[in-house]
């Protein structure tokens, strides 16, 4: 790729189609060498070259809980309503939770609650049935945090 009008030469990406999103494997890492705030999380999946993780489906939801393994930790993913409460989005890719061309979520029963007005960022924890269970907290609380990049599959066209 020719440098762009900065002189940077830009990273090679590939976005997928919703239909094809749906059908590709990400790969989920659950990150607690440094609990960090939720924005803090966000930047560093990017500087890793990742994103924060989004979970749009019960797949996607059982390869983070597995990702998860046996940790009892909460960790951030890019799930917020900061930008109007009780509408959730995925900070990375701005689809809605749930979206509009899926209906998945996994909320803990009675979530999410906005405990005390204060809660704005979407975590996961492992539940006993092997599933990932998603609760609100405060995102300034220092927490692990799971990122997610996307298995490209062979033949597709990178941009």
């Amino acid at each position: 790729m020719p440098p762009g009008p900065s002189g940077i030469e830009p990273t090679p990406y590939w976005v997928p189609a919703i239909n094809e999103y749906l059908n590709q494997t990400k790969v989920y890492t659950l990150h607690c060498e440094k609990t960090v705030d939720f924005f803090t999380a966000w930047r560093s999946c990017y500087d890793l070259g990742e994103e924060l993780a989004t979970i749009e489906s019960s797949r996607d939801n059982k390869a983070l809980a597995s990702a998860l393994e046996s940790s009892d930790n909460l960790a951030y993913t890019s799930g917020t309503d900061a930008g109007k409460e009780g509408s959730y989005v995925w900070l990375v890719n701005k689809r809605p939770i749930p979206g509009q061309w899926n209906n998945f979520t996994a909320w803990n029963p009675g979530e999410p609650n906005n405990s005390e007005t204060k809660e704005h960022c979407l975590v996961v924890k492992n539940l006993p049935d092997g599933s990932a269970g998603w609760n609100d907290v405060p995102c300034d609380v220092s927490l692990c945090f799971v990122c997610q990049r996307f298995e490209i599959p062979d033949g597709a066209e990178v941009y």
